[in-house]
């Protein structure tokens, strides 16, 4: 489906919070800085109500798909995260390219799901146009089961979309062997072949340190590690959804906001294997060539 023999990527994750909003920003502000034409696409987000960015053409996306946008170079679209499910006290709001549709909740979940999906498909077209490379960030777990028929997010954007898939499990508390292997058992065999590797986030302590786990997980998965990523503290670009906070415009406007995109863009792009990710993930994407990365931090923002 995508024009321009885009590069499709799918960063999933074992479950939520398990850090693939900042891989996909990583991802997105390592490719832009070697040149290439980059955009996240998140096809639906959750938002607590107060994570929501205004566009320049008045359009509501998720923060962090505004987030990962600007870690691109590129203005915040409505396009880059086309469906988002947003939560006001005891309300939820469906906001679709942009724009709240309170008639969404009346409609049959069959029906709804169909007509959410072709809004997907479009937004996605319009991107491969564009860009070279789409790096695409999964919602939640891939096997949530009894909601798998009308997933919008996960295995059915890779299969939709031709995607390469990325697995994020989390070691910041203990079962990411359960995490990481369980959720590729769950899979079918067609959706595991789509998984190309695994990254290890939030690990606490030396990543040397966990050469024996990742000799196992490669072991029982057939899939190779592409990095394992220390806990990185303070971080602040993310997961605040207060509302006590000044805009989320008015944020990631500022110089302080650019340092920390790219504190956590070099601190992930570190612990990464970019080659094993450029041939496995990337592979077969325009001109991908690739220069030995230096910290983003060191370089202008644009």
């Amino acid at each position: 489906m995508a024009s321009r023999n885009s590069a499709n990527v799918l960063v999933l994750g074992t479950s939520s919070l398990v850090g693939k909003t900042l891989v996909t920003l990583a991802i997105c502000r390592w490719l832009s800085s070697q040149g290439k034409a980059v955009t996240p696409f998140k096809p639906m987000s959750m938002s607590s109500g107060h994570g929501s960015y205004r566009t320049a053409s008045g359009g509501e996306i998720h923060v962090h798909q505004a987030h990962q946008a600007i870690a691109a170079n590129l203005d915040p679209h409505v396009d880059m995260n086309p469906l988002m499910f947003k939560t006001v006290g005891d309300k939820l709001e469906i906001i679709v390219w942009g724009a709240p549709s309170p008639g969404l909740s009346e409609i049959p979940v069959s029906n709804r799901c169909t007509s959410l999906r072709a809004v997907i498909t479009k937004c996605h077209r319009r991107l491969a146009d564009r860009f070279d490379h789409i790096i695409m960030e999964g919602c939640g777990s891939p096997v949530e089961l009894n909601i798998k028929e009308r997933d919008l997010s996960n295995c059915w954007v890779a299969e939709t979309f031709d995607a390469r898939c990325v697995l994020v499990g989390s070691a910041e508390q203990t079962g990411v062997f359960a995490s990481i292997i369980g959720t590729l058992a769950l899979l079918t065999e067609r959706e595991r072949s789509r998984v190309v590797g695994f990254i290890i986030n939030k690990f606490h302590g030396d990543p040397g340190g966990f050469a024996d786990g990742v000799r196992i997980l490669e072991e029982r998965t057939g899939i190779p590690c592409l990095g394992v990523i220390p806990f990185l503290s303070g971080i602040t670009m993310v997961g605040q959804e207060s509302g006590a906070a000044p805009a989320p415009e008015i944020i990631a406007s500022s110089e302080a906001f650019a340092r920390e995109m790219d504190r956590c863009a070099d601190h992930i792009i570190k612990h990464l294997n970019l080659r094993l990710l450029a041939e496995r993930v990337l592979a077969g994407s325009p001109s991908m060539s690739l220069a030995e990365p230096e910290p983003m931090s060191a370089r202008a923002v644009q």
